[in-house]
């Protein structure tokens, strides 16, 4: 495992394999100079599609980010003057590090006519949060 003294140098790995024929080792190149730990970025977050099939909402949406563990996707419906409704959910497959998604739903009444943004913002474990991808709708 590469730790943190790891740091400035430069590694080798030597493998050995052993069976009934005998053993052979052999070593790798070695690697370039280890860097630093990268510091965790927030996630981002991009809507590739939106649309409305009938009462239900399809969004295929294309989310990165680096610490390549599930996240959690908070998805908003609003209207100026009404209240807004999210929806959580958590991706089944970490993006390493980018990832395309797909997500339906049905929209809670007051949300199915008129004008309707929808907004999908990335939550990963530390609590980084996304800017706000968002469509808006006219139904």
């Amino acid at each position: 495992m590469v730790t943190s003294a790891s740091i400035g140098k430069r590694l080798r790995v030597r493998v050995t394999g052993k069976n009934a024929k005998g053993t052979a080792s052999a070593s790798s190149a070695l690697t370039a100079v280890v860097a630093g730990v990268v510091k965790n970025q927030r996630p981002t977050i991009a809507i590739l599609s939106a649309r409305f099939v009938g009462p239900t909402i399809f969004v295929r949406f294309r989310v990165c980010d680096d610490s390549r563990k599930n996240l959690t996707i908070l998805a908003t419906d609003s209207r100026p003057g009404v209240a807004s409704y999210t929806r959580r959910f958590t991706t089944v497959i970490a993006p390493k590090p980018c990832g395309a998604y797909t997500r339906h739903w049905t929209p809670v009444a007051r949300f199915r006519h008129g004008k309707v943004t929808v907004s999908l913002r990335a939550r990963d474990k530390s609590g980084l949060t996304s800017l706000a991808a968002r469509r808006t709708f006219n139904r």
